[in-house]
């Protein structure tokens, strides 16, 4: 039972009486297994599949009646009232047959709820839930403010983007910004502030001290792109006004310290493979390579390493995954070698990361390298599966000349230390170890090739040693795309689009408005900017909309997303469709996973699940896809076509199996919905005594071509069709020439909204899409 709580309501909940029996059994229950597969413990690790204990204490076990707040819709707080009438106990049941009980408040005055004094921006809502609850009167509430915002940055005329892919220090010159439209000629360099995520980044200035900005001038960064799921680049604003943060400087002179040597590590990871289940180390879902026994048993891995110190240790470190579970501990044995030698072996239990570190002997490195990873095998016959995240190679430098900047670590204590360039003109040597604050060495020597310098300070540093020619550039500058929205102050509808689906736009906001709404557009691109740094993240659209939800008045209660989403927004894979706007992926399959879960971007009143606003996505990938979909909608709400068509309401099911008798269920939704005006047709599968696969797919093409109101499917499905007999192809979309007569499709299903996958159109996107015909709107699962 669903209970509306006044917003200032402490509720209690008290049993005045009730009617109890005690059943004996024969003996304990048997507790089935949990589910393989289906939940998580705190480290985010599948459990599942055992049974737990009988001495253990039940997991079910229940107070006979609970009441749980679950969350706030829009400022309307909602609860849950569960009666637990037969409960375990020990060798016996305890029945519950009445039960009396008193749900207080805690407030001396409860105002009644009054459909005609409803707020306009949650009217939909307020109106809704009050056929659900069982107290609509209390059903009370008001919009309140987002908690304050972790906002990046406000973006102005004067904001430039600088995108970076590769660690080092990074020249911006003046070129650079002039060419991006960044106000050169007008900036006082003192008050260029350059920040990363929100925090300040140190430059280092390389012009004369007046306040101007010219040509030849320039300024110097240390850049360290963060690991995002989103883009290979990072993103640094520049933005102007105040002061700013300049790199430091410390003496660093050899003076006669003795020498020392430097460590230089090497992370390799390739993305191969996604793993919907699993979060890797650096929190993406993607892996090297799968490693199976038997089938592909051994893995070898080519790297180069850059001036190896051969007479020196060094360390491996592999980031491994345990894929398969088997009845021994342990389950997974990884033999390792390098160059041919042996390394060791390691071994490890379950469905599990294992982060291995192993020395590497002197010598068997090389400046050219082969890495071998095998499955021996815990036992004859075992059976074996692990994934390869990626791995890392810590070594002492040599002294062999470097081609690029050469960033690498010191000793504990003082000492001085020397690096060979290709070319020296330029050198400088930084200490790095505070990424965002990095400091110059003064005082260094240049000899020949050999750059040298001395750290009298305590303690492990980081440095990076470069010269003019190995100056990294920025993989592009840009201006920061400015909101659009910066001067609204209410909006009952949202549209969130790029720039170039804008123009398809037209005709749907003219609609919206011509209904009495008031719509604001937003480019997501300036969504980036302001709330996420630059960086496309479904993070930052979901802070703009909690910051809207908060501050507009009215707050929007319609979000529409115009722009396809992918899970490989970066493109591993060559064949992989552009990320136009991210979905927001979460773990909410109990199969899969992580799958697209949208209706986060819009929780944002309370830390719960419940939607706060109501959002859609026309998944499209062009001007051309934006226009059809766009039209179709505008059309079916202007022009609709005449007849009963709109009021007929197709039922089509898959055949019954263990996972539930669709036909039944169908059966049910007719009865408890459908009646005049409304008319239900049929297309069950259900061999041999009703209809076979082509009397169904012949009854969905003639019906669907003739008009429906709606479609339900109820059923098996997967990303292309309905049911394992084809009852509804991707490729049957084609012959779906409806025209106007589009209806509005719903599916108890799986995966044919599933528009994150990257490679292959769904069912739903074909249906939405498809001009002349289709559906106008589409509802499916993700997973």
């Amino acid at each position: 039972m669903l209970i509306a709580l006044p917003p200032d309501a402490a509720p209690t909940l008290t049993i005045q009486s009730s009617s109890e029996e005690n059943m004996a059994l024969p003996g304990p229950l048997a507790i089935a297994p949990q589910p393989e597969g289906f939940l998580r413990n705190s480290e985010g690790e599948i459990i599942g599949g055992a049974f737990v204990p009988a001495q253990e204490t039940l997991p079910f076990a229940k107070p006979v009646l609970e009441l749980e707040e679950v969350g706030t819709v829009r400022g309307m707080r909602l609860a849950r009232l569960t009666f637990y009438p037969v409960r375990p106990s020990d060798e016996q049941l305890q029945v519950t047959r009445e039960i009396e009980a008193d749900l207080s408040f805690g407030m001396a005055d409860t105002a009644v709820f009054q459909t005609d004094s409803i707020a306009a921006d949650t009217a939909p809502f307020q109106q809704t839930l009050a056929g659900l609850v069982a107290n609509p009167a209390q059903l009370q509430g008001e919009i309140r403010p987002a908690a304050a915002l972790s906002a990046l940055s406000v973006t102005t005329n004067e904001t430039a983007v600088i995108e970076v892919n590769e660690t080092g220090i990074t020249a911006v010159t003046y070129n650079d910004l002039a060419a991006a439209g960044f106000p050169v000629s007008s900036v006082n360099p003192a008050g260029m502030k350059l920040t990363r995520g929100g925090a300040e980044i140190a430059l280092e200035w390389l012009g004369d001290g007046d306040a101007q900005f010219v040509p030849g001038e320039s300024f110097r960064f240390y850049a360290r792109p963060w690991f995002n799921r989103w883009s290979e680049n990072d993103f640094y604003l520049l933005t102007t006004g105040g002061g700013s943060l300049r790199m430091g400087a410390q003496a660093g002179p050899t003076n006669g310290l003795p020498a020392g040597t430097l460590r230089q590590t090497l992370l390799l990871d390739e993305n191969r493979y996604y793993t919907s289940d699993w979060v890797g180390r650096d929190g993406d879902r993607w892996i090297w390579d799968e490693l199976a026994l038997p089938g592909n048993e051994t893995g070898q891995y080519d790297f180069s390493l850059e001036s190896v110190n051969s007479g020196a240790t060094a360390e491996l470190t592999l980031w491994l995954r345990g894929a398969n579970q088997s009845g021994a501990n342990p389950d997974h044995k990884v033999t390792v070698k390098m160059n041919g030698v042996s390394l060791g072996d390691i071994l490890w239990d379950g469905k599990t990361d294992k982060t291995a570190i192993l020395p590497v002997p002197a010598a068997a490195l090389q400046t050219g390298n082969n890495l071998q990873l095998s499955l021996p095998g815990v036992s004859a016959g075992a059976l074996d599966k692990v994934w390869l995240d990626a791995f890392q190679v810590t070594y002492t430098r040599g002294s062999g000349a470097a081609a690029g900047q050469v960033q690498a670590a010191g000793e504990t204590s003082s000492r001085q230390y020397s690096v060979t360039l290709a070319s020296t003109g330029g050198a400088a040597v930084y200490d790095v170890t505070a990424p965002g604050a990095p400091v110059r060495l003064t005082g260094i020597t240049v000899n020949g090739a050999a750059v040298s310098w001395g750290d009298a300070t305590a303690g492990t540093r980081e440095y990076l040693v470069v010269s003019d020619a190995v100056l990294l550039a920025p993989a592009r500058v840009r201006m920061a795309t400015p909101l659009r929205t910066t001067a609204v102050t209410g909006a009952d509808y949202v549209i969130i689009a790029p720039a170039a689906f804008m123009p398809a736009l037209t005709p749907l906001i003219n609609l919206r408005q011509s209904q009495g709404l008031t719509v604001a557009l937003e480019d997501v691109q300036a969504i980036y900017d302001a709330y996420g740094g630059g960086q496309p993240t479904p993070e930052a659209i979901r802070d703009f909309l909690a910051d809207v939800y908060g501050r507009w008045s009215p707050a929007p209660t319609y979000v529409l997303l115009v722009g396809d989403g992918t899970n490989d927004p970066k493109q591993y894979k060559p064949d992989t469709r552009r990320t136009w706007i991210p979905p927001y992926l979460a773990d909410v399959d109990p199969w899969l996973g992580e799958v697209a879960a949208d209706n986060r971007f819009v929780t944002v009143d309370g830390a719960d699940l419940l939607p706060d606003m109501l959002l859609g996505r026309l998944p499209v990938n062009s001007l051309a896809e934006a226009r059809v979909v766009v039209n179709k909608i505008v059309r079916y709400e202007t022009d609709p076509f005449f007849g009963d068509w709109n009021s007929k309401v197709l039922f089509v099911t898959d055949d019954p199996d263990s996972a539930g008798d669709f036909i039944a269920e169908s059966d049910r939704l007719i009865d408890k919905f459908i009646s005049a005006p409304w008319s239900a047709g049929r297309a069950y599968l259900n061999p041999p005594g009703g209809m076979d696969r082509d009397e169904v797919y012949t009854t969905v093409m003639s019906r669907w071509n003739a008009g429906q109101g709606l479609v339900v499917y109820n059923g098996h499905s997967s990303i292309h069709q309905w049911g394992a007999e084809r009852l509804l192809h991707l490729d049957d979309v084609a012959g779906l020439n409806n025209n106007g007569r589009l209806p509005v499709v719903l599916q108890m299903t799986c995966f044919t909204g599933a528009f994150q996958e990257p490679f292959w159109d769904t069912l739903d996107e074909a249906l939405l899409r498809q001009e002349g015909g289709g559906a106008v709107a589409v509802c499916g699962a993700t997973g």
